[in-house]
């Protein structure tokens, strides 16, 4: 699979600058919180090199990720479309690079904004999509499936088959126990898939991981390929 065009890349060449004007680059660590749930929007982001993940905090802490978010999409959308308080909890899952402008900036610019501001609906239902996709792979298809249809995800994300992620935060996107992760990763080592070492996921054979995969990969990648224009 080609790496995902930059959704700014897809726009009018007017409105991506008018945007690009009002952004900071920043640098996103792991972890790090963008939106919580009952609080405000602050920044929108548009990831350049990192990737974000949208998930469902439970009151004993523990996360499971409902999507995935890189630069084919913006992350704390809901503001962009009105919300006033985050409903999600929005964290950066791999480390990189992004755009951050304030949502309200944003939010005023829509009316000089037409090809954004219609896209945006457009982007709301792919990640619906993504969403149920994921609440339907997460009750129904094996860890290892989960696991290879994830790193898959996020090296297209990266655009790069090597990226950090450690098993404890694997886990919590993929609402399992590290254990289970652990076999899980094994499994697909020993296949000669991936190589695993200190927290450095390397993507070895990607056709055979994505044999590996459950079918949620190839439908969310088809729908941003859609929304992005591609085939």
């Amino acid at each position: 699979m080609p790496p995902p065009t930059s959704f700014l890349e897809t726009l009018p060449r007017e409105e991506a600058e008018l945007i690009r004007a009002e952004c900071a680059t920043v640098e996103l660590r792991t972890g790090q919180v963008l939106a919580d749930v009952g609080k405000a929007f602050g920044d929108a982001y548009f990831p350049v090199s990192s990737v974000v993940s949208v998930t469902t905090q439970m009151r004993d802490g523990r996360l499971v990720e409902s999507t995935t978010i890189g630069r084919e999409a913006v992350a704390c959308l809901p503001g962009l479309l009105g919300s006033k308080l985050s409903r999600q909890h929005v964290v950066a899952q791999v480390p990189g690079s992004a755009l951050a402008v304030p949502v309200e900036t944003l939010r005023g610019l829509l009316g000089s904004l037409p090809e954004f501001e219609a896209r945006l609906g457009l982007m709301a239902d792919c990640m619906m999509t993504a969403m149920s996709q994921s609440a339907a792979c997460l009750a129904l298809h094996p860890v290892p499936e989960r696991c290879a249809r994830w790193l898959l995800m996020t090296a297209d994300r990266v655009d790069s088959n090597s990226f950090h992620l450690t098993q404890e935060y694997l886990a919590a996107m993929l609402g399992v126990h590290r254990p289970t992760v652990t076999i899980a990763a094994r499994t697909l080592q020993l296949a000669g898939l991936i190589a695993y070492r200190r927290g450095e996921i390397q993507i070895l054979d990607r056709a055979g991981l994505e044999a590996a995969s459950c079918e949620c990969y190839e439908v969310v990648r088809d729908v941003f390929r859609e929304f992005l224009g591609g085939e």
